[in-house]
């Protein structure tokens, strides 16, 4: 029994998955009971599936005198070779095995056979060797080109963070039941997407091949057609100009970036055609050596896009052009601008925000915070007459009208809250759970707790009756009206929807297999 018991730990790092095996012996008789008996799955293109099996051993185990070395074979090449194997007991134990995420469409039978076999090279088994675990697994197209319907109030997805306010909002409402895979691309370089954006007929990405940190890496700007899935062009950006901001709009993509070359620091805001990837225009921001030895030293914020205008500011100066770069207004920098709403322009800065009149630049309103909040404040969210701030520690609901806080709310420690914003509401996922906040008041309206760990690194999309939650784990929707989870997706990262109603999705950026983007159609 010890021996048995030993050995069986011993072959988390002894098995092998693949071909071989020798003929069976005499000797003790044991044998293996599974439960469940057999595996059946129905997965869409890409997905993986983990089947925990329970094992039963009973026969003459006190008899086993010998090495046990455990096989684990699949001749079909289904099962992923990131299995697992652990004790419950002497006598039960439990194997985790995983389906491939690269498995074409199809239906795939057979039986994954388990060997107990007396050497490493497994020429001889115990008796009654192998064990049989039939299974069936059909593997659906991620393929479904169906017609778009178009979202009549769309707002834009035109930023990383959505729209210009920066709500995540998008006012549609969803059917579930309609939701179906339309296309998935494959980076054809194997680079890691990251940053999405969406505009007319594309959705816009960045992919880098960046390993660890300090790493040489190359970068990638890539349209992707909405219609078809298919790549329209891509175009390389030098890795030493790593991107701050980039926008789209009106058929231009807007990207500041910041370098140091020759002791020298360069800023510089580039427009690029959003049909073929092109370079249309540049403006650069230079601070000389010498004035990089007395302290100086340059950044571009954030750049926002609306109705013919660039917003944005270097360090010293907050600027307004048209699309080529001719000055329409400039004046001293209140900060990076975050947002737009309307005709205002929202910045952060140390003291607070400031808000400006985009038509001229002149300033509407100072709101002053304290400094427990101006040195923390990662992420700021306009709703309406509302800011919600979010720091490291809090969240916060800001009156701008009144220039007061209405409510404040702790972030419990090491977690990783995802914000949305619409129609009154709050949403706040962290630490597997969401909750629904009015956003005047703080007062928590609703909160449901979500199973594995579901509301880790990711983001969030709010609907007017859906809210979509990904992270590393998976994405899911829940209808904020039941509180219950009416769909999910196998993998999730960054998120994004269209004006033609189609969810973007990408693998969690720090996974080795995060080189792929799926779009869902929502309607």
């Amino acid at each position: 029994m010890n021996n048995l018991k030993t050995l069986l730990l011993l072959a988390i790092t002894s098995y092998l998955l693949g071909c071989g095996g020798g003929s069976s012996d005499s000797g003790p008789n044991i044998d293996l009971k599974f439960n469940p008996g057999s595996i059946s799955a129905d997965l869409i293109e890409t997905e993986t599936e983990w089947w925990p099996i329970s094992v039963t051993v009973t026969g003459d185990i006190a008899d086993i005198k010998d090495d046990v070395y455990i096989y684990i074979v699949d001749d079909t090449g289904v099962i992923s070779t990131d299995v697992y194997i652990r004790q419950n007991s002497q006598t039960s134990y439990s194997f985790e095995l995983n389906s491939k995420d690269n498995l074409s469409p199809g239906e795939y039978k057979g039986n994954i056979a388990v060997k107990l076999c007396k050497n490493s090279s497994c020429s001889s088994e115990y008796k009654n060797s192998p064990w049989l675990l039939p299974f069936d697994i059909k593997v659906k197209s991620h393929t479904n080109l169906t017609n778009r319907t178009y979202i009549p109030e769309y707002q834009g997805w035109y930023t990383t963070d959505g729209n210009n306010a920066r709500t995540r909002f998008v006012p549609v409402n969803l059917d579930p039941s309609e939701f179906s895979p339309r296309w998935l691309w494959k980076s054809p370089r194997e680079y890691r997407v990251t940053k999405l954006m969406t505009h007319d007929e594309f959705v816009y990405l960045f992919e880098d091949n960046k390993r660890e940190i300090g790493s040489d890496y190359d970068l990638n700007l890539v349209a992707i057609s909405e219609e078809t899935g298919t790549e329209s062009w891509h175009t390389k950006i030098p890795a030493y100009f790593f991107p701050h901001s980039f926008t789209v709009n009106e058929g231009n993509i807007f990207l500041t970036k910041t370098v140091s070359m020759n002791r020298d620091e360069i800023a510089e805001i580039s427009k690029i055609d959003a049909s073929n990837g092109t370079i249309l225009n540049q403006k650069q921001f230079i601070v000389t050596e010498e004035e990089v030895d007395n302290g100086k030293s340059i950044t571009l914020g954030r750049v926002l896009a609306d109705l013919g205008n660039l917003y944005f500011s270097e360090n010293n100066e907050q600027f307004s052009t048209d699309y080529d770069f001719n000055e329409s207004w400039s004046r001293p920098s209140v900060g990076g601008v975050f947002a737009k709403v309307g005709g205002n322009l929202y910045a952060f800065n140390s003291e607070g925000i400031t808000i400006l009149d985009s038509k001229n630049g002149n300033v509407i309103k100072h709101i002053i915070l304290p400094d427990d909040i101006t040195n923390y404040a990662p992420q700021y969210i306009i709703s309406g007459s509302y800011a919600i701030i979010k720091t490291t520690r809090e969240i916060i609901g800001y009156d701008i009208e009144n220039d007061s806080i209405k409510w404040e709310a702790d972030i419990p420690y090491r977690s990783y809250p995802h914000l949305a914003v619409g129609n009154g509401t709050l949403f706040i996922a962290a630490n597997a759970s969401v909750k629904a906040v009015d956003i005047k008041t703080g007062d928590e309206k609703w909160s449901k707790t979500i199973e594995d760990n579901a509301t880790g690194r990711g983001s969030l999309i709010l609907t007017n009756n859906i809210l979509f939650i990904s992270s590393e784990y998976g994405t899911i929707a829940i209808d904020i009206n039941t509180q219950k989870l009416v769909w999910g997706y196998p993998f999730g990262g960054q998120m994004a929807i269209s004006k033609g109603s189609v969810l973007y999705i990408t693998r969690y950026v720090n996974s080795f297999k995060s080189h792929v983007l799926a779009a869902i159609n929502l309607n």
